[in-house]
């Protein structure tokens, strides 16, 4: 077979770079080589998450100890499930590429870490902890069913309609809206209200655009015609 000028060799210029030493490779090409590995790709896309839930960690935790309240406390223990769940998540079979869909996820992923654990509102801590244990008890039940199909950006992983998935399409999210809402009365800061309001609300583009994803899988669409609702049954 006769080799395509593309095939064959050119002799029109001589090869002047100078081989790498055998055993080696130049910086460029073992580099490349290290990005395109998406096992690495994953673990860094991880850290970033893990660092900030930690530093979130360490804050509430300091303020549990100063002053024994429990609001932050549970909000300290659904960031543990989602660090767990971040090292353990599946590859995904598809992506949303959307810009804005990476956007509202990061961005409504990572705002919540930034509410600060300070300051005295009138409700009693007792009233407030109840209101964030419900949000805790929600959403762990949604991460349980989701398992090693968490993710942060819209992708397919598999459609999880067992547990409380059977009620409702995102009780993860419901759950956070709760905590979070506890989080905020128990410290009623400018600061906690402007990220609550931000956070939670690119969780509802995020849900859009997880649906929109989702949905081009068959068995996704029949899950939706059967469980009607997103967050909240016979409203939303």
């Amino acid at each position: 077979m006769t080799p395509s000028p593309s095939d064959s060799p050119d002799t029109s210029h001589p090869n002047t770079s100078h081989p790498s030493p055998a055993g080696t490779s130049s910086p460029s090409r073992a580099s490349s080589r290290t990005f395109d590995d998406p096992w690495l790709r994953e673990i860094v896309s991880r850290v970033p998450l893990i660092v900030l839930h930690l530093w979130l960690l360490g804050r509430v935790v300091r303020e549990w100890l100063l002053t024994g309240r429990l609001t932050g406390f549970l909000l300290v223990a659904n960031a543990t499930i989602i660090i767990y769940l971040t090292l353990r998540r599946r590859q995904a079979y598809r992506v949303e590429r959307n810009p804005l869909a990476w956007t509202a996820a990061i961005a409504g992923t990572l705002g919540p870490l930034a509410l600060n654990p300070s300051g005295q509102g009138p409700i009693p801590d007792v009233y407030t902890a109840w209101l964030t244990l419900a949000g805790f008890g929600v959403s762990t039940a949604g991460l349980v069913a989701l398992g090693r199909s968490f993710g942060i950006v819209a992708a397919h992983r598999g459609v999880v309609q067992h547990g409380i998935y059977r009620v409702i399409r995102h009780p993860a999210y419901a759950g956070y809206f709760l905590t979070h809402i506890g989080f905020v009365l128990a410290y009623p800061t400018t600061w906690n209200f402007a990220v609550w309001l931000m956070a939670d609300s690119l969780q509802l583009v995020r849900i859009v655009f997880e649906e929109r994803t989702l949905s081009q899988n068959e068995e996704y669409l029949a899950y939706m015609a059967r469980v009607r609702w997103r967050m909240l049954p016979g409203i939303f």
